[in-house]
Parts: structure tokens; sequence; C-alpha cells
């Protein structure tokens, strides 16, 4: 499996870091898109990606640096589908796996901006529970973590190849994840907070790398990748932070950084 980081920001719009995205590539062609916010689609272009190649998108949770990119995507590969570009549309329906309620903002959000796209025979939307895929060789999983109370968040584990990456979107502290964390070969996690922060949240809704390298450590995680990051701390302060509890492969990465597994 290939990882690449298409970003490693956050929600705030600057050029060192897009919003935190990933792309994992099996050998097998399964492709899948870790979330889709701004600068995204940038990212895709930069990497050479194929865009009709991608045969799956999940998307953790509503805020807009997880999810603003969507209708631009979508829009793209319908563009390309109609006008019959070379090399551009698709053999199969995308599948988008997400949060609960993501099947109704799908609708909503193409009825707004791509209304001649025919969301149920175009689109194939799995919510928890309803997980698909289409070649067998990709398992995408999802469980519910921790982010603010006004809106539904996951966080997603892919299996292929005898390889594990769970990608956790944006979370707080929850132990329930370490199941899914389990032995993971990645793990790339949210670690925008400062430990100031997290400690005065009133509601605990992003990690800090203390309690990222705390769960890294727990459930045995192979290769520890943060992201969601603001560097308002330098990396030894983050790694420092993380080694606190967690003696594995650490990664504080860059945009389009490239992981084999």
């Amino acid at each position: 499996m290939n990882i690449t980081m298409l970003g490693t920001g956050t929600g705030l719009i600057r050029r060192e870091r897009r919003a935190p995205s990933v792309l994992i590539e099996t050998s097998t062609g399964e492709t899948a898109i870790a979330d889709c916010g701004w600068g995204v689609p940038g990212a895709i272009n930069d990497l050479g990606f194929p865009l009709h190649a991608l045969t799956h998108l999940t998307i953790s949770h509503r805020h807009a640096d997880h999810v603003s990119a969507l209708p631009a995507l979508l829009q793209s590969q319908f563009i390309a589908n109609i006008r019959h570009l070379p090399g551009e549309p698709r053999e199969t329906p995308l599948t988008i796996h997400g949060y609960p309620g993501i099947r109704q903002d799908i609708t909503t959000l193409c009825a707004m901006m791509i209304p001649e796209l025919d969301v149920e025979s175009q689109l194939i939307i799995a919510e928890p529970g309803e997980e698909v895929s289409a070649e067998q060789n990709l398992r995408i999983t999802s469980m519910p973590v921790p982010h603010v109370p006004t809106m539904p968040a996951v966080s997603f584990c892919f299996e292929a190849e005898d390889k594990k990456v769970v990608f956790t979107g944006d979370t707080g502290w929850d132990e329930n994840i370490l199941t899914q964390l389990q032995d993971a070969d990645i793990a790339i996690m949210d670690a925008s907070a400062s430990q100031s922060e997290y400690e005065e949240q009133p509601i605990r809704s992003h990690l800090a790398p203390v309690q990222c390298g705390q769960l890294a450590a727990l459930a045995g995680v192979k290769h520890l990748i943060l992201t969601s990051l603001y560097d308002r701390e330098s990396a030894g302060e983050i790694t420092a932070a993380v080694r606190q509890h967690y003696q594995g492969a650490l990664t504080i990465p860059q945009d389009l950084q490239v992981f084999q597994i």
C-alpha cells in the first residue's frame, strides 16, 4: 500500500499545509481518499493522480476542512463522464463512506451545486453499518468518535494486503478507538490541540500529541503519523510530547509525503 499525505493542516488556510487528507493506493488498483477539504484538488493535481481512478472516498464529518472540496470533486467527475474525455470517464460508481446522515447531506449538496448528477444511480453511499468494497480487496470500516456535539464524526480503518491503516479524522479522547487502532501498521491521528488547549477545552474535541502517543502506545501502533498541524510547536517539542508514552516510529509529515507499507 502507498499512503500519500495530500494535506496535513487544519481549517486555517495557509500556504504551508493543506486541509487534512490522505490518499491510499493498493497494488490491486483500489484507491481511497480520506476527507476532502480545501486544497485537496490542488494536491491531487500536483501528485498527478488520475481522479477517474478513484474508487472510494471517505468523509469523517461535516466540518469544511474535511468536506468542502467534495462538490468540486463530484462535479469534475460528472463533467468528465458526460464529455467523454479520454482517460477520464469512470467505469464504476464512486463509493462514498461517511458519518451518519451523509447520504442526505450529499443529496442536498448535489441538488444545490450539481443538479445534473443523479445521486441514486451515479454514486454508492455507505453510512456506518453499510460499509462496502466493490473489489473485496480493500476493506473500509468506521467507528464513531467524539468531536463536537453538533455533528457526528467517525474514524476509518483501511485494510488490504495484510496491512492496516487508521485515519482518525478529528477526535477527542476516546478509549473505544483502541479497538480500531490495535496493531495498526500506520495510524494517522489528529494532533491539532496544544496540551494546554487539550486540558482547558470544556469539550475535548481534538487530541494533543501527548494523547496521540498514549493511544498509539496502548494499541501497539507500529507507525504514528500526526496530522491537523498548526505548527505552533516545533518538531522537537511535538516529538518530546509523543515520546512521553510512545517509542515506535513517529512522523511529523509534510504535504505530499509518501509512505509505503
